[in-house]
């Protein structure tokens, strides 16, 4: 097992830095940027904070009610740890590195104890874990550092097999994993509990056979009992843990079927190989599938089969099956689907049969537990495919699912299924590698076939070589001196909407609180309501609190004097310990809900600009623009897919109009005796991605999709002018005009 596990620290090196082992450098989760700043902030804020229940809440972020670190995916279990023994690890500490390290070496010490447990022979379990440690697609997952934890599935596959534990025993150990899965991350939570409850079913169908027995009766009622005790348990520890409180509000299915796992997952690299093997387009959400098994692996199923065939033939094996597979290659060759070439039909006809054969061929092993292994690995194969499937970037099948019946909670939950295709993974690489050793006559074949695979997959990860880097400069916060004075200065700050988490984290590691924060999937039930009512209340008013906010994020009708920006896209309203300037311009957002009333403002106002965002000009109603160009005389019908678009009207006529099929359009002009500067990024990879206005020396970016529109109202005498902003979301179907 030392050995095990220094393979997997071997592993690790060739992956990492070893400078991120460093407790005191935290600074390489901010040069990385992504998901990791977020993880760091959420474990600094909790462990900064006091003791509250449930036990992984702290209101140093989204003040007052706070938020538990579950959904910040701050890895609450070392976060727990480490908040326990803060006097040795004090709050800025970081701990990311040495979790990437752990997970390695477990990953590698549980392959091992699998794979042995399977075939009794230690130096072939020590090559499979080296294998279990080079998944593509767990190096894929370092962003996301809680995720890598692979080790718990194979763990759970191992109580699974492992026959010399009793019953109880076994409900105990899923009980273990389960519960030490919900502290690292819900899905491993969710892949571990799939295990266990079929686990579960297949041994109560096992019992009830028996149930006229009077022994048997009894041991049907202890085993549901137990098992009842435990579901139990652990309901109630994951409530105290954090589960349920300040969840988010979530309907609908909220992204399953579009974070899926592609057919051709298992065998698209999605980088350029020194295999030279072939890149599938994938469509966007299915990054989350990502579960490419690698060179070595698939070298090592063909292995499987050639070997596992000479013993059996290939027909009749588990003939049930092999009808499924025939009416699904049946479905997918004569499906009326033109754009898909009969290759790529070909390709997922001949995945699917090697995965069903692989798995009938596992009756040679003679050990119906490890037979029995398919059923998790299939579930969470259909899982992964979810209800909407695809071959390449072509879609196969789509069952329709209701969002608002019973039912779309639990795919909520299973979101980026995607995922859940590790679980499959696992057992199959688990199942292969015990194939090829039952199959091979002499041993050290069979250690001759492990090295080479393994050789074959390190070179195909050869890429991600120390691709995780600890740089040897300091991170260098973007915000300027004053920007950081003025944040020293509140002893709140509240965001109105949208987070920044450079600001956030400079904020918070200065101990001051922050009222929002980004978490998983939306922002909690508690945390929206008060959002809502901030934004509903927020007047500008200097206090002991420092708010930044989008000119999109105001209240409507209400009137905002605008003084300066804040770190590019937000405008501030400083603490009344810090001095401000005199508003540069006073802004009001509007409803603009209607074609009528959209004219109207047109006519009325002495300046109109019309802008697009996002994809404005693909979704607007072809109604809406033949009125817009018989009424002013524009061109609005001849927008094609994210065109840049800018119209400016002066006092009713359109006074200029821009339009570009590839890069942004701007124009400068000074109306009524404001310098205007505005800017379009419809166009497709334009950056920044919102509509810029620069208004005399104030500038605004709105990120609001749809048609932006800006208005002069009036000018005061003072010469600070007034103006309306307002926003038309095309993408709306239901868009009144």
């Amino acid at each position: 097992m030392l050995i095990a596990a220094c393979i997997g620290a071997g592993v690790f090196w060739f992956y990492f830095d070893v400078r991120i082992l460093d407790p005191a450098n935290a600074e390489w989760l901010f040069a990385n940027g992504g998901d990791g700043i977020q993880h760091y902030l959420g474990s600094y804020a909790f462990r900064s904070d006091s003791w509250h229940f449930p036990i992984t809440k702290t209101t140093w972020i989204n003040y007052p009610e706070g938020v538990s670190i579950i959904y910040t995916d701050s890895n609450p279990l070392l976060s727990i740890l480490a908040k326990l023994f803060r006097p040795v690890f004090p709050p800025e500490y970081q701990f990311f590195g040495i979790w990437f390290l752990l997970c390695w070496i477990l990953q590698s010490v549980f392959g091992f104890l699998l794979v042995r447990k399977l075939t009794g022979d230690a130096l072939y379990a020590l090559l499979s874990g080296t294998l279990f440690c080079l998944l593509p697609a767990l190096i894929f997952r370092i962003g996301h550092a809680n995720l890598v934890a692979f080790w718990l599935i194979i763990w759970a596959v191992y109580v699974c097999v492992d026959n010399e534990l009793s019953a109880g025993k076994k409900l105990f150990l899923f009980f273990l994993i389960a519960s030490i899965a919900s502290m690292v991350h819900a899905y491993l939570c969710n892949m571990s509990l799939i295990i266990a409850i079929l686990w579960g079913i297949r041994y109560l169908l096992k019992l009830y056979k028996n149930r006229k027995e009077a022994e048997g009766k009894r041991a049907l009622y202890a085993f549901i009992s137990r098992g009842g005790v435990y579901l139990l348990f652990f309901l109630v520890f994951i409530w105290g843990l954090g589960y349920f409180y300040n969840r988010p509000q979530s309907s609908g299915l909220l992204g399953f079927g579009y974070y899926s796992m592609n057919m051709l997952s298992p065998v698209n690299p999605g980088y350029p190989n020194i295999f030279n093997l072939p890149v599938f387009a994938i469509t966007d959400g299915q990054y989350e599938g990502y579960n490419y098994l690698g060179a070595g692996v698939l070298t090592l199923i063909v292995l499987a089969v050639v070997l596992g065939s000479r013993k059996k033939r290939l027909w009749p094996v588990a003939w049930l099956a092999w009808v499924v597979l025939l009416a699904a290659a049946g479905f997918v060759l004569f499906y009326k689907n033109n754009s898909l070439g009969y290759g790529l039909k070909l390709t997922g006809i001949g995945i699917a049969a090697i995965y069903i054969y692989c798995f009938t061929l596992v009756r040679q092993i003679g050990d119906r537990s490890v037979f029995w292994l398919i059923l998790p690995a299939t579930v969470c194969f259909l899982i992964a495919l979810s209800h909407i499937g695809y071959l390449g970037s072509y879609p196969i099948y789509k069952i329709n699912l209701n969002e608002n019946a019973f039912y779309s909670g639990i795919f909520r939950t299973m979101r980026s299924s995607g995922r859940f295709f590790w679980v499959t993974a696992l057992i199959l690489l688990s199942v292969v590698l015990v194939l090829v050793y039952k199959n091979v006559r002499y041993k050290a074949v069979a250690y001759a076939i492990l090295v080479l695979v393994v050789v074959l997959q390190l070179a195909d990860m050869s890429y991600r070589y120390k691709s995780v880097k600890a740089e040897d400069r300091s991170y260098v916060n973007p915000l300027n001196e004053k920007e950081k004075a003025m944040i020293r200065s509140a002893k709140f700050l509240n965001f109105l909407g949208g987070v920044d988490l450079h600001i956030a984290g400079f904020a918070l590691l200065n101990g001051i609180k922050v009222n929002n924060f980004y978490t998983a999937h939306a922002e909690g039930k508690l945390t929206r309501k008060k959002m809502e009512q901030l934004r509903e209340n927020f007047t500008g008013l200097r206090s002991d609190t420092m708010f930044l906010f989008h000119v999109n994020e105001l209240a409507v009708h209400k009137t905002y004097g605008l003084t300066e920006r804040f770190y590019g896209n937000y405008f501030v309203s400083p603490s009344e310990d810090y001095p401000a300037d005199d508003p540069a311009m006073y802004v009001t957002r509007t409803v603009t809900d209607t074609l009528s009333s959209l004219m109207k403002m047109i006519k009325n106002k002495p300046v109109v600009v019309l802008s697009v965002a996002d994809e404005a000009s693909l979704r607007m109603n072809s109604f809406f623009t033949h009125c817009m160009d018989s009424e002013f005389g524009t061109a609005m019908r001849q927008l094609g897919y994210r065109d840049s678009y800018l119209a400016l009207f002066v006092n009713g006529q359109l006074y200029e109009e821009l339009r570009s099929e590839t890069d942004p359009v701007s124009m400068a002009d000074s109306v009524l005796n404001q310098a205007l500067f505005i800017k379009s990024c419809g166009a497709e990879k334009s950056e920044p991605q919102g509509v810029v206005w620069r208004i005399n020396d104030t500038e605004i970016i709105q990120q609001a999709r749809g048609l932006n529109v800006l208005a002069l109202d009036s000018v005061s005498t003072s010469g600070t002018p007034y103006y309306l902003f307002s926003n038309l979301d095309t993408h709306a179907f239901d868009y009144p005009f």
